[in-house]
């Protein structure tokens, strides 16, 4: 649904120090501390976005809804 590699660094212009963002139609946003946070808050980001249906028509496209994805992720984190 959400693909590609979307975390980049930059050098700050503030404080010569790498900042971690992440891409979305929004535009950059972070800064983050490092990579992983900037990933994490992504991963929250994208679950947000589809919780609110906002998923720019991606899953009606292959036929779902947002309440279909969350039944399909509790079903799977049910099981295991």
């Amino acid at each position: 649904m959400f693909e590609g590699n979307r975390v980049i660094a930059r050098c700050s212009d503030r404080n010569g120090r790498v900042e971690w963002y992440f891409q979305a139609r929004e535009g950059l946003i972070g800064p983050y501390e490092s990579e992983e946070k900037a990933e994490e808050c992504l991963r929250k980001f994208v679950q947000h976005r589809i919780r609110l249906g906002l998923d720019g028509g991606r899953s009606r496209q292959a036929g779902l809804t947002a309440g279909t994805i969350q039944s399909n992720q509790r079903r799977a984190s049910s099981r295991g």
